[in-house]
């Protein structure tokens, strides 16, 4: 990576973890560095940049401050960009930046990567018809989770008291999930990047103490360690269901019809990792 090459720094003011004191630190790390951030965008004030964008301004590094969902649309605006890409944790879960990083703070992975060399490479994703997912994908009712998630980021205490009961209905009388190749169904499946392609693992919310514990692991911060099964790791898959699929894409919100195809792949752009690589444990 070029140290000469401009670097831009990309925000979500409305992201879980947003602190203006750590963008104005982030930015004077850089400076002390020699080597100035060149433009900062405030998503939400101004459209994320395109890959056209940053490869006309011979841009080689973009900073992402924000949550998955962030990092994951602005990754998705840069295609057609051979540049690097360092996420930083400014989110509620923060899934990709943890992977890339380890539990380490915004700050102290600015300042490695502006003084020393950082591992890159291109990282897992998984695609579909309309969408990437960097971090991960939730398929099925318990996607409804995604609504305790907002108001807890937001804390929004009227929400969660209202969100946390559909949640729970939903989860045990919406329409299960079904795998293609895989004999059980469950209530959702949550869909992890791997370098084999694609982890699934069944989520089972069976009775009481499973709904207990998933939310318990939503609130928590990661709805990963909520009651699962291992479903093994496949280049692609198609789920089924009979109706509408609920989804949640790096923690937003989509939909998808009643068959869902995803496809494992590589991103196009290199990311930083603090790692040497992405690891999900």
């Amino acid at each position: 990576m070029a140290h000469k090459a401009p670097i831009w720094l990309v925000t979500n003011a409305s992201s879980g973890g947003h602190n203006e004191q750590t963008l104005a630190r982030i930015a004077t790390l850089f400076a002390e560095a020699r080597r100035p951030i060149a433009r900062r965008i405030t998503l939400g004030e101004e459209p994320s940049p395109t890959g056209d964008e940053a490869s006309a301004a011979g841009v080689g590094l973009v900073i992402i401050y924000g949550g998955d969902g962030t990092i994951s649309s602005v990754a998705r605006a840069l295609d057609d960009w051979a540049g690097h890409i360092l996420a930083l944790p400014g989110g509620t879960m923060n899934l990709l930046a943890r992977a890339l990083h380890g539990d380490r703070p915004a700050l102290e992975l600015a300042g490695t990567a502006a003084r020393e060399s950082m591992f890159s490479a291109p990282i897992p994703v998984i695609t579909a018809e309309r969408f990437r997912a960097l971090a991960g994908i939730v398929a099925g009712p318990t996607s409804a989770w995604g609504d305790v998630r907002e108001h807890l980021r937001n804390t929004d205490l009227k929400g969660l008291a209202s969100s946390v009961p559909g949640a729970l209905s939903e989860t045990l009388t919406g329409n299960a999930i079904a795998v293609e190749g895989v004999a059980e169904e469950y209530q959702a499946v949550y869909l992890q990047p791997a370098p084999g392609g694609i982890e699934l693992r069944g989520i089972v919310a069976q009775q009481a103490t499973d709904l207990i514990a998933h939310g318990w692991a939503w609130l928590a911060g990661d709805f990963r360690n909520g009651p699962n099964v291992q479903l093994g790791t496949y280049p692609n898959a198609t789920l089924r269901s009979d109706g509408p699929v609920g989804l949640l894409v790096d923690g937003e919100k989509a939909e998808a019809g009643s068959i869902l195809h995803v496809h494992g792949e590589f991103s196009p752009q290199r990311f930083l990792s603090r790692r040497g690589g992405i690891r999900w444990t």
